[in-house]
């Protein structure tokens, strides 16, 4: 009732003395729009407003004459004044105008300051005073004011009097919200009326209403079967987004070379009406309001569905009136909106928020991001649906055999049939097992599997909702996001890629070589696929700002090694001090350094997608680990170094891997492999193990990598034994003291672990020197696990290829059936993740070249990369990268010349332009 009072008095306000008029007194007189989406506030009489901006007043008169606020907060210091207004943008991004005409005016008082109430950072008004016959032209006078302090201050602008043009130009400072702010406008002459200010406003002509239905696109983003990238407007797509930006900011990000608009964390839960059938994406939202920019700048539109970590979120009404929720668990933290996967009744309403979400993207150009960090090792469910999934799940995984189950997990306490199988606490030991740690390895499988079932029956549905729209999946460090993509067959996969300098303390296991998580984390996923860039300085500055050396070999080493999308963070410095070093503006939103190396390194990368259609590999090199490539830390080694580097030696001597997971260590999938590789680990299922024993037998090349993490050799297994995987490495090392299944028959070895240091590894024609990688150890700031083992005892029939210093074996041969199996005591990718040893590379290339392992493009440089992509036409486009930080290196080109490329920099050939500046 106050409110409505208030807005009536309005007309009844009194005129300072020395003014002839408040703006507040003429609402009906302002010109007032969004700049971004060039529409009109609307008049409601009394005030103006748009989606979110507004012109109103909030000090208004009561029946005795003392000022009353429209609501508690607005006072300034805890003073009103007349003519007091609230004006605002409509975004917290973008500016909107202010405009008006002035007859006869010499002076022009503002008021200004902060509200009591504010939860925001201010506002700024910049004033502009212009002919009315040059409104285009040099203003006869300015001003610009600062509403960020809870203290009312006065401001006047002196004017040359006849007929003037006003212009508000009117921002948020920051970008919180409740930004409450207090200006009154007034001064002496007359206020004219909206029509003059129309005439004379610069943009008055493409000032529109916002539509209520938008036109399908004409072009749109695809994916085409066969094809290593996206389309859009049918070429291949190198797309570049950015994070931490707001609504309708496309053509400022346009400015930094951005050309994918990205929202994440998008989703129903904001436009689902309590009871209704199915959410709407309405005219008023953001969503609305961004696809319509989007459509303006030419941008395709990527938008999270509201999937995240695992969990779809949806309206807390609704989780809770179908109890949709996970039970006594939670992903991160707590949250009503959060929903189970594993429960039926989730699917089905899933769909739902998908026929109301998804369909609005249907006829545009735009690109759905089905999961966002899905860590599947971090969910767990202890619900009734949970418990009856996860043992129907067992009785088909073991064909109804309740005694094979039995046997597999060291027997069951209590129990005799599926229908009472123990489910375990998430990774938890459950003490009715023998063999515990195959218990909870068992269900960490059957998760991965149910979430990808769930996945793919999501993306079905976005397809019959969207058809054509791409549906992609982005991960950060998750566990089996190799193997979910790969079953779910999902148009483009993301992960994690940029620069990172966290080291030994780091949670991405970086080592000194800072780019190698592109190797161990986005250059693993199945095609088309894609990389963050960026540089993280370690755990408190998350990002942090990048010379154009840094920015040029993440952006291009990402593009040498598959990727063909980008995502940065962030845009605007709005995050806090972890992140706002690397944003690519300023607070008023103009391009800064960052943003200006953005334009034109990703100016360039962009510019080479026509190349991009079909990426060069040989898979030759199959590499497996516990869950290809990361575990999950309660099931085996988690994370390691020796993951990331393994990867990452492979790729600097100018090989591919094939990331084999564990539902692809199969005979069949193995026997086209010329060299599998089992580093970074230990622990490994039986049933895997009997399918590398059954491929080397037939004839395959086995290389076996001790696992500093681990402290052991895969399979060296610790899946029957309590206690995490280093400590049950130790517990059962091959025969000494007994593990219930392992390689050693194929190995040629019966006891092997421990974690010691060595000076150097060998034999009569080669000495590998580990005192670079010593030093580093005892330096701490890389690395800090030794990388040899402390024993590596061959069986009678194996052959010591390699000794250590102190004359104890460092290398094991074994002929096992028609194959060969090698066991090296050196963790070679713990090594590789920090230091290129040209010795070590050049013995383990020879090996694998003696074994028919192929590369794509030979630099003849462990320092220089090589990635190359063709398309349809058969033009090439080769891309060098020069990791050596220190020194130039000179690489040779397929039309026999050579280029000599600097330290961190890259070069770019094609067959149809050469050499590319």
């Amino acid at each position: 009732m106050r409110t409505a009072v208030c807005l009536a008095l309005i007309a009844c306000l009194a005129v300072p003395s020395a003014a002839d008029w408040t703006l507040a007194e003429h609402p009906g007189s302002v010109l007032m729009y969004d700049e971004v989406r060039l529409a009109e506030f609307k008049d409601t009489g009394s005030a103006l407003r748009s989606n979110r901006g507004y012109l109103m007043p909030t000090a208004t008169p009561d029946e005795d004459g003392n000022l009353v606020p429209y609501t508690d907060g607005m006072e300034v210091n805890g003073e009103l004044r007349e003519g007091q207004m609230l004006i605002t943008p409509d975004n917290a991004l973008g500016p909107s105008w202010a405009e008006f005409v002035l007859h006869g005016c010499t002076r022009v008082q503002i008021d200004y300051g902060l509200c009591d109430g504010s939860g925001g950072d201010g506002t700024r008004l910049h004033f502009l005073f212009l002919p009315t016959d040059a409104p285009e032209g040099d203003p006869v006078a300015e001003s610009q004011v600062e509403l960020t302090e809870q203290q009312w201050r006065t401001e006047t602008v002196d004017l040359p009097g006849g007929d003037l043009f006003v212009r508000v130009k009117v921002e948020f400072i920051g970008h919180k919200s409740k930004n409450w702010t207090a200006v009154a406008i007034s001064g002496n002459g007359e206020i004219g009326t909206r029509e003059e200010a129309r005439a004379v406003s610069p943009l008055a002509e493409r000032l529109k209403e916002m539509p209520t239905e938008l036109p399908p696109d004409e072009v749109r983003v695809t994916a085409r079967e066969g094809y290593d990238a996206l389309f859009y407007a049918d070429e291949p797509y190198i797309n570049y987004a950015s994070k931490g930006h707001g609504t309708a900011t496309q053509a400022l990000q346009k400015q930094a070379g951005i050309n994918l608009f990205y929202v994440e964390g998008a989703g129903v839960t904001n436009i689902w009406a309590e009871d209704a059938e199915r959410p709407v994406v309405t005219p008023d939202s953001s969503t609305f309001l961004n696809m319509y920019v989007c459509q303006r700048e030419g941008l395709p539109y990527k938008t999270a569905v509201g999937l995240a970590h695992c969990v779809y979120y949806l309206p807390e009404w609704l989780v809770t009136r179908e109890n949709l929720g996970m039970e006594e668990h939670f992903i991160r933290h707590e949250d009503p909106r959060h929903t189970s996967f594993i429960k039926p009744k989730t699917l089905e309403w899933c769909k739902r928020a998908l026929d109301g979400w998804a369909s609005f993207f249907a006829d545009h150009a735009a690109i759905f991001v089905l999961g966002q960090e899905d860590q599947i090792d971090q969910w767990d469910d202890q619900s009734v649906e949970a418990k009856a999934a996860w043992r129907a799940w067992l009785r088909e995984r073991f064909g109804d055999d309740f005694a094979a189950f039995a046997q597999y997990v060291g027997g069951v306490g209590g129990c005799t049939d599926f229908d009472d199988a123990p489910y375990p606490d998430h990774f938890a030991s459950h003490e009715a097992y023998g063999y515990p740690r195959r218990a909870a390895y068992l269900k960490y499988v059957w998760q991965v599997e149910a979430y990808t079932q769930f996945l793919t029956a999501l993306k079905d549905h976005c397809r019959e909702v969207a058809p054509g729209v791409p549906v992609t999946q982005r991960y950060v460090i998750s566990p089996a996001s190799v193997a979910i993509s790969e079953m779910g067959d999902f148009d483009y996969d993301y992960m994690y890629g940029h620069l990172s300098t966290e080291g030994a303390e780091g949670r991405y296991g970086s080592g000194k070589k800072i780019w190698t998580g592109i190797y161990g984390y986005c250059g693993l996923l199945p095609l088309p696929r894609g990389g963050s860039i960026g540089k993280c300085l370690d755990r408190d500055i998350r990002r942090t700002g990048m010379t154009e050396a840094e920015w040029e070999t993440n952006a291009w080493t990402l593009l040498a090694n598959g990727c063909t999308g980008y995502e940065y963070s962030p845009f605007f410095p709005r995050w806090g001090e972890r992140w706002d070093q690397a944003a690519l503006t300023d607070e008023k939103g103009n391009l800064n350094e960052q943003g200006r190396l953005s334009a034109k390194v990703m100016g360039k990368v962009t510019g080479v997608a026509p190349y991009c259609a079909h990426y060069d590999r040989y898979e030759d090199v199959a590499v497996f680990h516990d869950s290809a490539y990361q575990s999950s830390p309660p099931l085996g080694n988690g994370l390691s170094q020796s993951k990331v580097g393994i990867y990452t030696m492979i790729r600097e001597m100018g090989y591919h891997a094939d990331p084999v997971t564990i539902w692809e260590m199969t005979p069949e999938h193995l026997a086209g492999k010329k060299v599998l590789i089992l580093a970074g680990s230990v622990p490994i299922a039986p049933e895997i193990q009997e399918a590398i024993r059954e491929y080397v037998r037939g004839g395959g090349t086995l290389v076996c990598i001790y696992s500093a993490a681990g402290q052991g050799f895969p399979g060296c297994n610790s899946w029957e034994f309590q206690g995490d995987a280093p400590e049950a490495a130790q517990l059962a090392s091959f025969d000494d003291p007994p593990a219930q299944a392992h390689l050693g028959d194929v190995l040629g070895v019966v006891a092997g672990g421990g974690s010691g240091r060595h000076q150097w590894a060998g034999n009569a024609t080669e000495r590998f020197d580990l005192s670079e990688y010593n030093a580093l150890v005892d330096e701490g700031r890389w690395t800090d696990q030794e990388a040899c083992c402390a024993e590596l005892l061959p069986a009678p029939e194996a052959e010591i290829v390699g000794e250590f210093d102190d004359g104890t074996p460092a290398a094991v041969a074994n002929r096992f059936g028609e194959g060969l199996a090698l066991t090296i005591g050196v963790d070679l990718g713990l090594i590789a993740d920090s230091i290129v040893d040209e010795t070590i590379y050049a013995s383990f290339d020879q090996m694998l070249a003696e074994f028919g392992c192929r590369k794509v493009y030979d630099t003849g440089s462990y320092y220089v990369e090589a990635g190359m992509w063709h398309n349809d036409a058969g033009e090439r486009l080769l891309i060098l990268v020069n990791h050596d930080a220190e020194n130039a290196r000179t690489a040779p080109l397929p039309d026999g010349t050579t280029v000599t490329i600097e330290p961190w920099r890259a070069h770019v050939w094609t067959s149809d332009r050469g050499s590319l500046e």
